[in-house]
């Protein structure tokens, strides 16, 4: 018997690969219908394919496109509630379930809806263990027949190094001209909050650490003392961010969460009215396919306790002082650096993800951090080095600007992600010379491989790749 999820993917991969009589498709209420283009499969939040092409009885029809196994699905998630699925044009299920001949969308609109039943073909081939082939795909080669991967060993090394000095040197440029606008405090800042929100919420933290400058974050948390400097930081994040449950949710534990929402409300309150902040809406922010422990809430949460450790200082003050307390150890650089952003749990984060829902299987994951290990190292390596030399440039401070790049360049290497993989792949594994030659070992040689991939094997850039070089510090 195959779970509600796995027959959704089923469908999901019948209307994606045209798995159905395409002839002779009709909507419920009986009107032809022609599917021009089915649309972009969507991997966020909001209707399963973006952006598709439809026809109903000769008129043309485009947005997008919403699956579930039955028709009842659309009221049961809720989508008639949802303003990000004002743009569905057709409701695609796998059987009916009520005798309605529409769904209708939150600003009323009335879409058709079509049938494509599941084939029992369809089902037997799950079965058999191939979902694989529809669920999940092997690792490609991102240029078949990359000139580089041909090259000797020495120029392979020597490319995957001079575009690591390329990407850093990329950051460090585009810090520079942000400085033209911010300050220090406010690049790290607005940085580090997008970096927070991973790929799938850079936007809304980014709009976030606007609405809410790091200078007024500070001035706010001068007004508190120690005790109350953490519920201060955030009934300013939570308030203006827009996540504060509203009076009307009756989902809300009674007890410690309870009290902790009276006292950010209360606060933020208190804050906006003096203020006159205008807070985002709730549905900027992106909950969909992401694990718990990645949810917004969470990471405002480890930002909050990030915050607090800089409210009598700022960022930049900060990093000096470690830099310059371990200039002649690496390794404490890496580590220090590191330990500052790895955050633990604090009051209802150590049991939830949400202020609604109790996150059981928190604990059986062995993490207590809201802020983790993997992510510390990425906003050291992408954010605080190129920021800090960027720094040092502008200040004509040698010393720095040399302890910053050796650091960078010495920093070990950490998990490798699907860039670096597909990389790895396209330029050693045809004849193992990845084996013959030796083992990534820097974390700007993942650096490097990414730029190859971004700026060159993307576009094509083959003859420019095989001309990159070391660059002059």
């Amino acid at each position: 018997m195959l779970s509600v999820r796995e027959r959704e993917i089923i469908l999901q991969g019948i209307w994606e690969n045209k798995k159905y009589n395409s002839q002779h498709l009709m909507t419920r209420s009986g009107k032809k219908l022609e599917v021009l283009y089915h649309g972009t499969n969507n991997p966020d939040g909001g209707p399963d394919f973006k952006d598709g092409i439809i026809k109903i009885s000769g008129i043309l029809l485009k947005g997008d496109i919403e699956l579930h196994l039955v028709d009842s699905g659309w009221y049961s998630h809720k989508h008639h509630t949802d303003p990000k699925y004002n743009r569905v044009v057709l409701h695609v299920v796998a059987e009916h379930s009520t005798s309605e001949h529409f769904i209708e969308r939150e600003d009323g609109v009335k879409v058709e809806q079509l049938c494509v039943p599941i084939p029992d073909d369809e089902i037997s081939f799950w079965k058999k263990g191939n979902e694989k082939s529809v669920t999940k795909s092997e690792p490609l080669r991102i240029v078949e027949d990359c000139p580089l991967s041909k090259c000797s060993h020495d120029k392979i090394w020597t490319t995957i190094e001079a575009a690591g000095f390329e990407r850093f040197f990329n950051k460090v440029d585009q810090i520079s001209e942000a400085r033209l606008n911010l300050e220090w405090d406010q690049i790290f800042y607005e940085r580090i909050l997008e970096a927070l929100g991973y790929s799938k919420n850079q936007k809304p933290f980014r709009k976030l650490a606007q609405i809410i400058p790091f200078e007024l974050v500070r001035a706010e948390m001068q007004w508190v003392n120690d005790d109350a400097v953490e519920l201060r930081c955030g009934a300013l994040l939570f308030g203006a961010a827009g996540l504060l449950p509203p009076k009307e949710d009756t989902l809300i534990v009674e007890g410690e969460i309870q009290e902790y929402v009276d006292n950010l409300k209360e606060m933020w309150n208190e804050i906006t009215r003096r203020l006159n902040l205008k807070p985002m809406r709730q549905e900027d922010w992106q909950f969909f396919r992401l694990r718990p422990q990645n949810f917004p809430t969470r990471r405002i949460a480890g930002a909050i306790k990030l915050l607090t450790r800089f409210a009598r200082e700022g960022f930049l003050e900060k990093f000096i002082k470690i830099i310059n307390a371990n200039a002649r150890d690496w390794r404490k650089v890496q580590s220090e650096l590191e330990n500052f952003f790895c955050q633990k749990n604090f009051g209802i984060w150590k049991s939830h993800y949400t202020f609604v829902s109790s996150f059981s299987s928190l604990k059986q994951s062995n993490t207590d951090l809201l802020i983790g290990k993997n992510r510390s190292r990425d906003i050291v390596i992408n954010i605080i080095l190129p920021v800090l030399y960027s720094y040092a440039l502008e200040a004509e401070d040698e010393k720095l600007k040399t302890i910053v790049f050796e650091a960078q360049k010495r920093y070990s290497s950490s998990e490798n992600n699907s860039i670096i993989k597909s990389m790895k792949s396209q330029l050693f594994e045809k004849d193992n010379k990845f084996e013959k030659t030796r083992r990534i070992k820097y974390a700007f040689e993942q650096q490097g491989l990414i730029q190859l991939n971004k700026l060159y094997c993307n576009n094509m850039e083959c003859e420019r790749c095989l001309q990159l070089h070391d660059v002059e510090v």
